[in-house]
């Protein structure tokens, strides 16, 4: 008996704290090159270095997200006319104000935070 009420209590748990966090990146307008790889150092000169930090919201434990993260409108902030992105990386986390927030409301409303990093590229002139 204490065996199926250990499983039922378990199952329980896994039902109730899981969740559908789900986020889209989009970049439909892009005006210039986006890349994950590493800048080619014969043809690009790296000009500057960014990272950014946006919260994702989402209300009951994760099922409706009510944010999306515009790729158009944060690399637009640190790129210029012939500039290109390169050495992109995206991470969509948890931090630990976010889980506190989480557990302070009891899951209705769940912030995740997702960081976007990347450095800013552009062609080398001829000679250099």
């Amino acid at each position: 008996m204490r065996r199926v009420a250990v499983v039922i209590l378990a199952c329980s748990f896994l039902c109730l704290f899981s969740g559908c966090f789900r986020t889209e990146f989009h970049g439909r307008h892009l005006r210039f090159g986006v890349a994950m790889e590493r800048p080619d150092p014969d043809t690009e000169v790296i000009v500057d270095r960014f990272e950014e930090s946006r919260w994702n919201h989402y209300f009951l434990f994760g099922l409706i997200p009510t944010s999306e993260a515009d790729m158009d409108d944060i690399l637009a902030r640190h790129v210029r006319g012939d500039q290109a992105v390169r050495n992109l990386k995206i991470e969509h986390e948890c931090t630990f104000v976010n889980g506190l927030i989480w557990v302070l409301v009891g899951g209705i409303y769940n912030p995740m935070t997702t960081v976007v990093t990347g450095d800013v590229v552009q062609p080398r002139g001829p000679g250099s």
